[in-house]
């Protein structure tokens, strides 16, 4: 029998507690929907009456294979086709370079990621694609006929359904909008069977994915390469009724008006090591804000004892504003606000220590814009532990570091009640667009993200529009890039009935390059910020950076109904004018080209994956 079996999970997600009595006021919550098509493997909860069964788990010793030379040549050239291959180590990684793409095998866990640069989220490609019943038989004999699946009997390989990266063509000037998909991608899953017990795995290592471009060609591939080598121990189970404590007394900073959990392993992504597979509560929601419901992003708790598989993230100390400071920014005039602000606030850095000296505690307090200058400008706003999420505050850092690291300004890292809704749009001449790139992690919708008064607690379109008072559009002074690590706000009924047209963020443009974000619900993570970084300062596209991100961290599926899930999409929106160059390829500044300021545009395009 074929190692790969088709497991189908259509399950209702069930009302989790408020916590145990007397923890806190009661909270009047509703269930979240749940809708799973037929083809997918959506995390889901265990069969009727085995979760209440459960009193313990086993966490499973992992075992990770060794790559050597001649095997990595038999992958690049029979797996996925590279001819005249170049090996090269790098700090992290055996790479195989040539004809037809490059493969890459991490070290830490000896997961693959293959991608053929040429074909991979090109939105120029028009390829000759073929149907799911071909591209699932190819794809299940790659990971047979290669070896690529798990040995043993605890982890199994489910069929999770087919998918492909979307392209999204609207004409200014018409009003008229061209679909058309670039790729076919087979995704599978893994679920662990224990005794008594089967329970998916979630995470960005808990996937397999199979790109297939023109006829049939592979141009892309991300997989684990895994073995349970032992039982490591078995663990009393955390109880429902404790992890919905512990779920409640963290997000009681935040509005929440329903919240679902589900009981799954976790395997992180490809390139963090991690010797053990254990298991967790993933944790979804509803916020109630100021510009109505925003999913919160899935977040993580350890089901057991054992701990020492995941990081958590962890809190970074706050830079408190004084009330002075945030009555000027209410009531006084916006200018002198905004000068009175960039005058006293200073560069928020946390206890993480720095990828270089330039950053850490070094730069603690220090005036904004008193650093030694760069011609190019970074910034961040995130909410954290504020808004129920330990990762924000590492996530953020990771991409301070960074481009600190590459000799770039940064002019702020404001995280959770210091995230002002204003540096966005009254006062965003001095602060976001007066930077070239800005990283922002917390949560989101279709309509904006969540941010921090004065004013209100998120941001909406509307905000960024030319009917806004001040006409608040991004690009006008200097804004190349924005990147959105959250739950939206991408999302589009291309993806999943209820998206509504991504194109409403139009009115944001304004000499922006690239809006770039998630078209589904996401999971917190600490890693996203340092990642894409890390590849754009490697000379890749901020397209291809921000995507390859995504894929890596994210699973390929939520615990959501339409329209913020099941799929989970990466994605990004860019314009041009008709005659000038396109900044679909841009690189970061000094690491590759960058398109002219697109002003007045008329051609509107989006582009998603699935992760």
């Amino acid at each position: 029998m074929s190692r790969i079996t088709i497991i189908l999970i259509v399950a209702a997600m069930f009302l989790a507690y408020a916590g145990p009595a007397g923890s806190q006021e009661a909270q009047v919550l509703r269930p979240l929907p749940l809708k799973v098509p037929g083809e997918m493997l959506s995390l889901a909860p265990p069969a009727e009456g085995q979760e209440d069964a459960l009193k313990e788990l086993p966490v499973y010793r992992l075992k990770h294979p060794d790559t050597t030379a001649q095997e990595l040549s038999r992958l690049a050239e029979g797996a996925f086709g590279i001819r005249e291959g170049r090996t090269e180590q790098s700090e992290d990684r055996s790479v195989v370079a040539g004809q037809g793409g490059t493969l890459e095998v991490y070290r830490s866990s000896s997961g693959l990621w293959f991608q053929d640069q040429s074909q991979l989220w090109n939105p120029e490609a028009k390829p000759t694609l073929i149907g799911e019943e071909e591209a699932r038989k190819a794809a299940d004999s790659l990971l047979q006929d290669f070896g690529l699946l798990p040995r043993g009997e605890v982890l199994e390989v489910s069929y999770l359904g087919v998918a492909g990266t979307q392209l999204s063509i609207l004409n200014a000037g018409s009003g008229q909008r061209e679909d058309r998909q670039l790729d076919v991608q087979i995704s599978y899953g893994l679920s662990v069977r224990g005794d008594g017990f089967t329970l998916p795995v979630t995470g960005g290592g808990a996937k397999y994915n199979v790109v297939f471009g023109d006829r049939g060609r592979i141009i892309g591939y991300i997989g684990p390469r895994l073995e349970v080598e032992r039982v490591e121990g078995t663990y009393p189970l955390l109880s429902r009724e404790e992890a919905d404590h512990r779920f409640v007394v963290m997000t009681s900073n935040v509005k929440l008006e329903s919240y679902e959990a589900t009981l799954a392993y976790y395997l992180a992504p490809n390139g963090e090591a991690q010797d053990y597979l254990a298991p967790v509560y993933v944790y979804s929601g509803m916020l109630s804000t100021d510009q109505g419901p925003v999913p919160m992003r899935n977040v993580i708790i350890p089901a057991t004892g054992f701990t020492d598989f995941i990081d958590l993230g962890g809190r970074v100390r706050m830079a408190e504003r004084s009330p002075e400071m945030v009555r000027q920014a209410e009531v006084g005039d916006p200018d002198e606000a905004a000068t009175e602000v960039a005058i006293q606030r200073t560069l928020q850095t946390g206890p993480l220590q720095p990828l270089q000296p330039l950053q850490g505690a070094a730069l603690q307090n220090i005036p904004l814009r008193t650093m030694a200058s760069s011609i190019y400008e970074a910034g961040t706003s995130w909410i954290g532990p504020l808004g129920g999420l330990e990762g924000s505050p590492a996530n953020a850092q990771g991409f301070v570091d960074e481009m600190a690291a590459d000799g770039w300004s940064i002019d702020f890292n404001w995280g959770d009640a210091n995230a002002w809704e204003s540096d966005w749009n009254a006062n965003d001449d001095d602060w976001v667009d007066d930077e070239d790139i800005v990283f922002y992690t917390g949560h989101a919708g279709v309509d904006g993200w969540t941010l921090s008064p004065p004013n209100d607690d998120s941001l909406h379109r509307a905000e960024c529009s030319p009917a806004h008072s001040p006409a608040d559009m991004w690009g006008s002074k200097d804004l190349e890039w924005v990147i959105i690590a959250a739950c939206g706000p991408l999302e589009d009924d291309i993806l999943s009935p209820g998206g509504g047209d991504v194109f409403r963020w139009n009115t944001a443009f304004d000499g922006l390059h690239q809006l770039l974000g998630y078209g589904a619900v996401t999971y917190d993570n600490t890693a996203e910020g340092r990642t894409v970084a890390r590849y754009m300062k490697q000379g890749k596209t901020i397209i291809d950076s921000w995507f390859r991100t995504a894929v890596e961290i994210q699973p390929s599926t939520n615990t959501y109904s339409a329209p913020y899930g099941p799929r989970v999409w990466v994605g990004v929106m860019y314009v041009y004018k008709s005659g000038t160059t396109s900044p679909y390829n841009d690189h970061l500044w000094t690491h590759g080209s960058v398109a002219p300021d697109p002003t007045n545009p008329d051609t509107y395009i989006a582009m998603w994956s699935p992760t």
